[in-house]
């Protein structure tokens, strides 16, 4: 073989001749220069001997004479722009890596005598104009072999009609027969990790045949079986659905070592379906916007994030180790958490909740928590204990008090102002809505919000970076601000200071302070 490891130029009058090769040559990008301009027409041509053929890995630009000589071309690069009107003999393009040819809108490609389109089911060879809704022509020969592709903006109605088997179609396609891609199925031959090959075999037909897999699942498959006495380990990140953990099977999300993050899409039907055991190590997280219907045991060790659009079913069990998180992603609208939801069990819950995104979630279940971190709101909150910290951050509130065990924090760090609510109410007696410490950071803290007609009281009260406490608001307060213990407002000259203490400016809105003051 000859190879031209850059660009093959035929410009300014001159003629690329392979004459008689029986070898093939491999380039990187051809240019043929313009015919239309005496001074740089230009030929390339094929040999006129049996393997002969071009390999072209960069792209493709005529504007002169292309003379194929019964020869074949063959594009194999990864990302290939195809300009100019061209008729080949043989046109090919494969492989199992991802490839896509970008053809000049507007432009010609004739196929005389056979065309060769395809990929795989994982890497579909992509088919595209260089302007997106404008298409470019394909003129194809009766002999061809075209599957795996995702093709768009093609008209081929100048030659025979295009039968693609498997293949998407993207829209704006003329004589193109298109069938849509069969799902790949997928089960296990021994136990393995996720992305080894060596753990699947798949099947192209349904399930009728299986072979030795080619590649590993994903949600863009059809369906996963992790069949009886295989163990799956996942050390890196996957999209899945349509996938079930059999009876004696275990799926292990994380080895303790590599962060990973198994996303269960909402496909049809259920997504998950474990009749086996599922385990999330600390340092990998289970995140699902789908359907998992839980028939076995689920240790979560890591994290359990829940999307929108998440459900859950089953007669299993979740157990949450002590560092593990639930997650809550709801976009739009409230995710209601009640008593008989078996992702948070009374016993053997979450100890950390972190609450994200614009719907936040409604706690109509009596729960007890170490952690709760408020991104969204957090309605019922009443029905809350919590026995370490409650982290207000942008986007949360509190609606309805919750029940503060000894030595609890109240952090606020939302940005901006905030205008307290029910996380922490007036009134000197009880634990419900009375946290022990309050720590304002890079807030303004309206805590005059309300019109209190009780004392706020607290037993340490910490001003951080940035942090302004505000007793003034749009009505000052009338009654005081009890502070136990200690009031820590940073130093000027301290890099991390900036804690602001304003009193109200009306009568009785006073500040009363048992401890220390700095």
């Amino acid at each position: 073989a000859l190879y031209v490891p850059g660009t093959l130029y035929s410009i300014l009058g001159s003629v690329v001749d392979m004459n008689a090769m029986t070898a093939p040559l491999n380039a990187g990008a051809v240019t043929i220069g313009a015919a239309s301009d005496p001074f740089m027409a230009s030929t390339l041509k094929l040999s006129t001997a049996a393997g002969g053929n071009l390999n072209v890995s960069g792209d493709w630009q005529n504007e002169g004479t292309f003379v194929h000589n019964n020869r074949t071309v063959i594009f194999n690069g990864s990302f290939q722009n195809i300009s100019g009107n061209t008729t080949f003999y043989d046109l090919a393009a494969t492989g199992t890596d991802s490839h896509q040819l970008n053809f000049q809108n507007g432009s010609t490609t004739t196929v005389t005598n056979s065309l060769t389109l395809t990929g795989v089911s994982a890497n579909k060879l992509i088919l595209r104009s260089t302007n997106t809704g404008s298409q470019w022509n394909l003129h194809a020969p009766a002999s061809q072999n075209v599957a795996y592709v995702d093709v768009q903006d093609s008209n081929a109605s100048g030659g025979t009609t295009v039968t693609a088997a498997n293949t998407i179609d993207s829209g704006n396609n003329v004589n193109w027969n298109i069938t849509a891609p069969t799902p790949v199925k997928f089960r296990t031959v021994g136990s393995g990790n996720w992305t080894s090959t060596t753990t699947w075999e798949q099947s192209g037909d349904n399930g009728s045949t299986w072979a030795a897999a080619s590649y590993t699942p994903t949600s863009a498959d059809g369906t996963i079986e992790i069949r009886s006495g295989h163990t799956v380990t996942l050390t890196g990140s996957v999209t899945a659905d349509e996938l079930t953990v059999d009876s004696g099977a275990v799926l292990a999300v994380g080895d303790g070592v590599n962060y990973t993050v198994m996303t269960i899409a909402d496909g049809t039907g259920t997504d998950v379906t474990n009749n086996g055991s599922i385990t999330v190590a600390q340092n990998g997280a289970l995140s699902t916007s789908g359907s998992i219907t839980n028939n076995g045991p689920a240790q979560i060790d890591g994290a359990l994030s829940i999307n929108q659009g998440a459900a859950f079913g089953g007669g299993g069990s979740y157990t949450y180790g002590p560092n593990a998180y639930l997650n809550f992603y709801n976009t739009s609208g409230s995710y209601p958490v009640g008593i008989s939801d078996i992702y948070w069990p009374g016993t053997n819950g979450p100890l950390n909740v972190q609450v994200y995104g614009a719907g936040g979630i409604t706690m109509n279940a009596v729960r007890s928590l170490n952690y709760l971190y408020a991104g969204a709101p957090v309605v019922h909150a009443d029905n809350l204990t919590i026995t370490g910290m409650l982290q207000i951050g942008t986007g949360g509130i509190i609606i309805g008090s919750p029940n503060y065990a000894s030595n609890t924090y109240l952090y606020y760090g939302t940005g901006g102002l905030y205008d307290r609510g029910d996380e922490w109410r007036p009134g000197t007696s009880g634990t419900i809505g009375h946290p022990y410490f309050v720590q304002v950071s890079q807030t303004t803290l309206n805590i005059a919000n309300g019109s209190p007609v009780l004392p706020l009281q607290t037993s340490y009260l910490y001003l951080g970076l940035d942090a302004t406490l505000d007793m003034v608001g749009s009505t000052p307060m009338t009654v005081p601000l009890n502070v136990l213990g200690y009031v820590q407002l940073q130093s000027p000259f301290d890099i991390f200071a900036g804690g602001t203490l304003k009193l109200s400016t009306a009568s009785g809105g006073d500040l009363n302070v048992g401890g220390n003051w700095q």
